[in-house]
């Protein structure tokens, strides 16, 4: 009887229903689905092997196809080289012309200096110019030569310094990109010299000179200066 116990006991055990354990699935499968789950709701731009750049279509200009904001890089690139140049160009003028101007009166007075802007303060900067391979000049909205009169778009930087000037912000120059050239300008202000021939007629300047301005420009309106006032602009133009 024991005997027959003992052979039941290991049929049932050995016929017992696994039909209700619940199936391996594959976890590698199972990571996937999840990971591509979470990836849909990530911009496209920004999946691992699908980056692209922050600009689309909107940023390109329909004639060179170029990224509007690489664009203003480069733009801003050229515009910083092109400042130090002209700032280089303009003090090392000033420079040649300041030194000039003070032997001119050391030896005649401030006569000899309207006789030395009259005679060769052009000549110096148009052979400075023909140098450096840019047109320098000067230019004013009071202009003692006719030649140096602003033009509108000169006048307009000319407004915008003195409004700076007041403000007490700092000058800064100014490059403009053009089709046909790059131009600069930077700010020309009064000194206590500029005044023996730029300032009040019988206060800061005295007779005999103010009777050889009228000699060497007869259309003067380069008076009535005070220190520190905007006398004008370097306007220096680079072609391409």
């Amino acid at each position: 009887m024991r005997l027959f116990y003992l052979v039941f006991l290991i049929f049932f055990i050995g016929c017992k229903d696994t039909s209700k354990t619940p199936p391996i699935k594959d976890n590698v499968n199972t990571t996937s689905k999840v990971t591509q789950q979470k990836d849909k709701h990530i911009p496209k731009r920004h999946r691992k092997g699908k980056e692209q750049d922050s600009c689309n279509k909107n940023c390109l200009k329909s004639e060179g196809k170029k990224c509007k904001h690489k664009q203003k890089k480069e733009n801003d690139s050229i515009k910083e080289v092109y400042k130090q140049i002209g700032l280089k160009y303009s003090r090392t003028t000033q420079q040649i012309l300041g030194s000039n101007l003070t032997n001119a009166i050391i030896k005649k007075g401030p006569e000899g200096a309207v006789e030395f802007c009259n005679t060769r303060a052009t000549v110096i900067t148009d052979s400075l110019s023909l140098n450096y391979k840019a047109k320098i000049r000067r230019v004013s909205d009071k202009a003692r030569n006719t030649l140096n009169k602003a033009t509108e778009q000169e006048l307009a930087y000319i407004s915008n310094y003195k409004q700076d000037l007041v403000a007490g912000d700092s000058l800064v120059a100014v490059v403009e990109i053009k089709e046909t050239g790059i131009d600069f300008y930077y700010p020309i202000t009064t000194n206590a010299l500029c005044l023996q021939c730029h300032g009040k007629p019988d206060e800061d300047i005295n007779s005999s000179t103010l009777s050889e301005i009228k000699k060497y420009y007869p259309q003067d309106e380069a008076l009535n200066y005070k220190v520190n006032e905007l006398r004008g602009l370097w306007a220096i133009t680079f072609n391409k």
